[in-house]
C-alpha cells in the first residue's frame, strides 16, 4: 500500500464521492450493501509521522471525519458498515488499546450499525478488548484465529453479531464445505441468526472469476475457487445451515470429490519426491572437499584475476524481447523463430560484456518472462493461470 504520511499539523477532510458513487451503482444492480472502510486506529497506525510526532495525537481530529462518513452512509440508506481494524492481530501498547476504545465509544452514537473486523492473524491479548468495544458485531478470521472463536462467543453480547471468515480470502483453493459445516453447525445452534458467514478477509487478494480461465488443466481447475466461486461457497454454506444438508447435497458431494481429488493427486503428492526427501541424511550437508581445495580447482579452470568483474541479475527486457514473447504466446511466430530471436539477444548480451572486458559472462536471460513464472514453468507442481496467481 501507499504509506500514509502525517505530521502534527495534519488536517483531515472527508471526500466520500467515490464511495457514494460505488454504493449507488451497487444499489442500482439490486444489491444489499455493507460498505467496508479501514478503521481510524489502523489508519493512523500504518502511517508514518514525518516529523516524528505522536500519531495518536491526531485521533481527535480524525474521528469527526469518521462520524461524518458514517452519518452520510446512513443517509444513503446503509444499515451496516464493516470497519476493518487489522492491527487487532498485532501487539499493541496500552495507548493504542485506549485509542481503540475511545474511537468506538465515539462512533457508537452514529446512526449505522458497526461490524468490527480483524483478519490475517490471531487476536491473542486483544481478544478481550474486542469483546469490550461497543460495536454491533465482530468479524474473526477463522482461517488464522479459529481457536479464538469459542472465547469470542463467550464474550458476545446478547444482540451482537458474530461474522466468521470461514472461506479463505487469500488463496485460490476450494473450501472443504463439509468440514466447514461440521465446524459451523454447532455454532449456528448456539447463536442462531447472529451468525454471519464471510470470507476471512477481502477477496481483492484473489482473481475475480474462474470461468475466465481457458488454459488451465481441467483437474487443477476443479480444485480452485476465485472470488465468484468463493461467494458461491458462502451461499451453499448459508443455505445448508438454514435448510439442512439435503438442500445442497449435490453441491456438497461435488465439493467433497474435488477436495479428495486434490488430497490424493500425485500432482500434489509425488511418491518419487517423497522417497528422495525421506532419503535425505546429514551427509547431504557435507562437502567432498574443503574450501581451499575447491577454490584452487576453480582458479585452475577459470583463471580469474584477483578481483573478477561480472554483472548482477539479468539484462533489461527490451521492447523487442517483449514483442517477440507476445507474438510467440499468441501463435504469431513459431518456436524456431522465437528461439532464433532469443539467441540473437543472447549474442548481443555476450558481445556487450566482451566489449566491456568483463571476466565472468552471463547470457542475459532474454528468454525469461517473470522471476517466478519462468522457473515455475520448468518444474512439476506449478500451474500458471491467465488471470493472476
Amino acid at each position: 500500500y501507499i504509506v500514509l504520511e502525517f505530521s502534527k499539523d495534519t488536517a483531515f477532510k472527508l471526500n466520500s464521492a467515490n464511495l457514494i458513487s460505488q454504493i449507488a451503482e451497487a444499489k442500482a444492480l439490486g444489491h444489499n450493501i455493507k460498505p467496508t472502510i479501514i478503521g481510524p486506529v489502523t489508519y493512523l497506525k500504518i502511517g508514518k509521522a514525518k516529523d516524528d510526532s505522536d500519531k495518536l495525537t491526531l485521533l481527535d481530529k480524525l474521528l469527526p471525519t469518521y462520524v461524518a462518513l458514517l452519518n452520510e452512509l446512513s443517509a444513503q440508506g446503509i444499515e451496516w458498515v464493516q470497519i476493518a481494524e487489522p492491527i487487532l492481530v498485532s501487539e499493541l501498547s496500552s495507548e493504542w488499546h485506549q485509542a481503540l476504545t475511545k474511537s468506538y465509544v465515539q462512533l457508537k452514537d452514529c446512526s449505522v450499525k458497526i461490524l468490527l473486523a480483524s483478519y490475517f492473524g490471531q487476536l491473542k491479548e486483544n481478544l478481550s478488548l474486542l469483546g469490550d468495544l461497543p460495536v454491533d458485531g465482530v468479524h474473526i478470521d477463522t482461517i488464522n484465529a479459529k481457536d479464538e472463536v469459542a472465547s469470542a462467543i463467550d464474550n458476545l453480547g446478547e444482540t451482537q453479531v458474530l461474522s466468521l471468515g470461514i472461506v479463505n480470502g487469500r488463496n485460490i483453493w476450494k473450501t472443504d464445505l463439509n468440514a466447514a459445516l461440521d465446524y459451523l453447525e454447532p455454532i449456528a445452534k448456539t447463536i442462531g441468526e447472529r451468525l454471519w458467514l464471510a470470507p476471512s478477509c477481502s477477496l481483492l487478494h484473489v482473481p475475480v472469476d474462474l470461468a475466465q480461465e481457458e488454459k488451465l488443466d481441467i483437474e487443477i481447475l476443479s480444485w480452485m475457487a476465485y472470488a465468484h466461486q468463493k461467494l458461491a461457497e458462502l451461499s451453499v454454506l448459508k443455505t445448508t445451515l438454514e435448510q439442512g444438508r439435503n438442500a445442497c447435497q449435490t453441491a456438497l458431494d461435488d465439493n467433497a470429490k474435488a477436495i479428495k481429488s486434490r488430497q490424493d493427486s500425485k500432482r500434489v503428492h509425488n511418491p518419487s519426491v517423497a522417497k528422495r526427501i525421506s532419503d535425505i541424511s546429514a551427509d547431504f550437508a557435507l562437502r567432498n572437499s574443503d574450501y581451499e581445495t575447491r577454490a584452487t580447482l576453480q582458479q585452475d579452470i577459470l583463471k580469474l584475476p584477483k578481483y573478477p568483474t561480472t554483472t548482477i541479475g539479468s539484462f533489461p527486457q527490451t521492447p523487442e524481447i517483449r514483442t517477440a514473447r507476445r507474438q510467440f504466446k499468441n501463435g504469431e511466430i513459431d518456436e524456431a523463430t522465437y528461439t532464433k530471436l532469443m539467441r540473437a539477444e543472447i549474442q548481443l548480451c555476450v558481445d556487450i560484456q566482451h566489449e566491456l572486458d568483463l571476466d565472468v559472462l552471463v547470457h542475459g536471460e532474454p528468454e525469461r518472462n517473470d522471476m517466478v513464472e519462468y522457473f515455475g514453468e520448468q518444474l512439476d507442481g506449478y500451474a500458471f493461470s491467465q488471470f493472476g496467481w
